[in-house]
């Protein structure tokens, strides 16, 4: 096995006011989520003598620039993201942090004022929330009406404007993406993992199959409904586990309402920095009997929700969740 280089490439203070040894990186994961919750960095760092902590004064609120990727070919390129620290407490010889991406922590800050988006467009309304962040989404068919009020944030509308049109909504490497689920569950598959098989390309080494759809049918499978001033009453055509009354900011959301993503596999894999939240897989597990070489437990196409780059000293691995469109 050819030698693994380090994830973490580079670590410094915003602002030019220090730098982290990448070799004093113990541990590291960088956990890049398929909605608003945000990527986040949890790392275990070296500090034998507290200069990190008492002289760089590496703790809550501090911002660090941190440079990732995987040199040793398997992935895309160098990424360079910001992190705000919002805990660091120094345990033995290590100072074990915690931080957000920095433009993810600021969607979920609190607003202060109204805002009000009249017949607007996703990208439009998200365009003026994150001014800041790469847009791409999708076009929708209508507009939609929503406000945010005082003491509301930013990331709550888009997570509700999300579920209006059936996107998928995450920030991923600089991009805030608005995906419209149907279409990526429908898109060609851009990568194969498979199970059992030490010749492919991409091999899960542990594989876990979750398959808890029955739990998210049952909360997302109901029959929406909302006062219209016009229309009265209107329902979606979906009664399957009793009613539920809300409200939306555009016409068609009560159909969107039960789109989502159920997670259906777990899997461990070598590092690849190409691993990214929203990417469409096909998924080949083999068996190895020969009546039954592949097994169909699972749908063959689905979906990257969740990955976990992981960096332990040299090593880089993957953990990554995979699913399908809620049908």
């Amino acid at each position: 096995m050819s030698r693994q280089y380090p994830f973490i490439q580079n670590i410094s203070l915003v602002g030019g006011k220090g730098a982290i040894m990448p070799d004093h990186v113990m541990r590291a994961s960088i956990i890049e989520n398929g909605d608003l919750s945000g990527t986040k960095l949890m790392m275990s760092l070296v500090d034998r003598n507290a200069y990190y902590r008492d002289d760089l004064k590496l703790g809550n609120g501090v911002e660090i620039e941190v440079t990732y990727g995987d040199p040793d070919g398997r992935g895309d390129d160098v990424f360079i993201e910001t992190f705000v620290i919002s805990n660091a407490p120094y345990i033995g010889e290590l100072i074990e942090i915690s931080a957000f991406e920095k433009n993810c922590l600021q969607l979920k800050q609190v607003s202060s004022r109204t805002q009000f988006f009249v017949d607007q467009s996703p990208a439009s309304i998200i365009r003026t929330l994150a001014p800041n962040v790469k847009i791409n989404a999708d076009t929708f068919d209508k507009p939609g009406t929503y406000h945010l009020n005082p003491g509301a944030s930013p990331s709550r509308l888009i997570r509700n404007m999300a579920r209006d049109y059936g996107a998928m909504v995450f920030y991923s490497r600089g991009t805030l993406y608005f995906k419209d689920i149907t279409n990526l569950a429908n898109q060609a598959p851009v990568m194969t993992f498979e199970h059992k098989n030490p010749q492919a390309a991409i091999n899960m080494a542990k594989l876990n199959i979750i398959n808890q759809s029955m739990m998210y049918q049952r909360t997302l499978n109901r029959e929406y409904m909302q006062w219209d001033t016009v229309a009265g009453l209107t329902k979606s055509g979906k009664p399957d586990n009793g009613s539920v009354m809300i409200t939306s900011g555009t016409a068609g959301a009560l159909d969107n309402q039960n789109d989502a993503i159920i997670p259906m596999i777990d899997c461990e894999l070598f590092g690849n920095s190409s691993f990214a939240p929203g990417i469409v897989v096909n998924v080949v597990l083999h068996l190895g009997i020969p009546d039954k070489v592949i097994d169909e437990a699972v749908p063959e196409v689905q979906i990257i929700n969740r990955v976990t780059h992981h960096q332990l000293g040299s090593r880089y691995l993957c953990r990554v969740e995979l699913g399908v469109l809620n049908k």
